[in-house]
Order: structure tokens, then sequence, then C-alpha cells
């Protein structure tokens, strides 16, 4: 058996795996470790009401909703495009 393991550690195909696979788990290992040291404080909420409040200012300022024009009725598109473009194309 160890015969068997040193034969098929020997073969160059491998070597270069064994090299691959080594720099590759060091490699995620450095990389998690960088990020739990230069974690960024900013990015984290202590509560769920700041977690909304988060989201409610990332919606009223990036993503608008816009809804087909054919699953509305004529008025409600009017009144739709009114209250969205002048906030939406303002910037």
């Amino acid at each position: 058996m160890v015969q068997n393991l040193k034969r098929a550690f020997e073969t160059t195909r491998s070597r270069v795996l064994l090299v691959l696979c080594a720099g590759l788990l060091s490699a995620t290992i450095g990389y998690s470790l960088a990020q739990t040291i230069f974690f960024d404080e900013s990015q984290t909420v202590s509560s769920l009401d700041e977690l909304i409040q988060r989201y409610q200012a990332y919606r009223d300022d990036v993503y608008m909703m816009v809804v087909p024009d054919w699953y509305l009725w004529p008025d409600q598109v009017e009144r739709h495009r009114k209250q969205v473009r002048p906030r939406r194309f303002s910037k």
C-alpha cells in the first residue's frame, strides 16, 4: 500500500496537482483571514430597525419600480409616470 502511494506521488502530474491544491487551499485561507482582519464595520447593522431604515433608503434612492403599461389602466399609467419620472431623471 505504501509503495503504491509513493509510486502515485512520484509522477509529475500528481506533484503538479498537489502543488495546485496546496496553493488553492492557502489562497482560500489567506483570503478569508484578510476579510476578517480588514472587515468594514460600516457594512453591518446592529438591529432590525437599522436594517429596515437602510433598505428603505436604498429603495427610495436607487430602485424605482416600473410597472409595465399593459398591466395598468391608462389613467394609472399617467399618474405613475408623473410620480416616477421627475424623481428618476432629475439626478
